[in-house]
């Protein structure tokens, strides 16, 4: 797992395959791996923190604990001071309101935009995000959360079934997509390149490797996560992050 949590800081990812494939499994696997990784020992002078939006109770999140909406905006009452504390560090599953939820048909995106006006500095995990993105349009609270959130220190985590699910304007935005076996039909790199995926090369191989993984039978005690397979972005044929890296060991060796 701490080969998977290896990356930058703020960028967005994708965990994209059909049903029963494991994807909030492995979504829940890496918001463990990134609370331990920058919460550990809880001595980190800017601890960060972990909300799960998921409107469908996923099972592979229960096991997390609960947070309203509510208390992510004012805080969390301490029963042993009596006193209201802000949530900085761990992870937290949103608590859906069902009666508002019932009665709002609206009522996931206005939770959505709760979240972008009060989160910064940590990871979001978004599962069912086609919800609440307006792809042709996107307001300034949406914009926020795809395009602008490394200016708020904030990770983002998205779960979609295919990758014709995720909005155009979003796809060029994620540098990591974890590929498992999709419903999609792909028949060349041209297929990525017309629908404005990022590195076309390695998407291709992704999907071609995970289409051809075997299938893992399902386990009766837990969760199975099926082969998934990590594509990066990349601009055109050029890795930059590697070339940058390379550059600096060149004058690191010439010293």
């Amino acid at each position: 797992m701490s080969k998977i949590i290896k990356r930058s800081d703020f960028e967005a990812y994708a965990f994209v395959g059909d049903k029963r494939q494991g994807k909030t499994s492995l979504a829940a696997q890496f918001a463990r791996a990134y609370d331990y990784k920058n919460n550990a020992g809880g001595n980190r002078k800017h601890p960060r923190r972990v909300l799960i939006h998921d409107p469908t109770n996923a099972k592979s999140f229960e096991g997390f604990q609960g947070i309203t909406l509510q208390e992510l905006k004012h805080g969390i009452y301490d029963e042993q001071t009596g006193r209201v504390r802000e949530w900085t560090r761990g992870i937290r599953r949103l608590v859906n309101d069902e009666d508002a939820q019932n009665e709002n048909k609206d009522y996931q995106r206005e939770v959505v935009k709760t979240i972008s006006a009060v989160y910064c500095n940590g990871l979001l995990l978004f599962d069912e995000a086609t919800t609440w993105i307006d792809e042709s349009k996107p307001p300034p609270w949406q914009k926020k959360l795809l395009f602008e959130h490394a200016n708020f220190c904030i990770d983002v985590g998205y779960i979609f079934l295919s990758l014709m699910a995720i909005p155009r304007t979003l796809r060029k935005h994620i540098w990591n997509y974890y590929l498992f076996k999709i419903p999609d039909e792909i028949p060349d790199e041209k297929w990525f390149v017309n629908r404005q995926f990022p590195n076309s090369k390695g998407m291709f191989k992704a999907y071609c490797d995970a289409w051809n993984s075997e299938i893992i039978p399902q386990r009766a005690n837990g969760p199975t996560i099926q082969k998934f397979f990590l594509a990066k972005r990349s601009f055109g044929s050029r890795d930059i992050k590697k070339e940058i890296a390379d550059r600096a060991s060149k004058k690191k060796a010439k010293k």
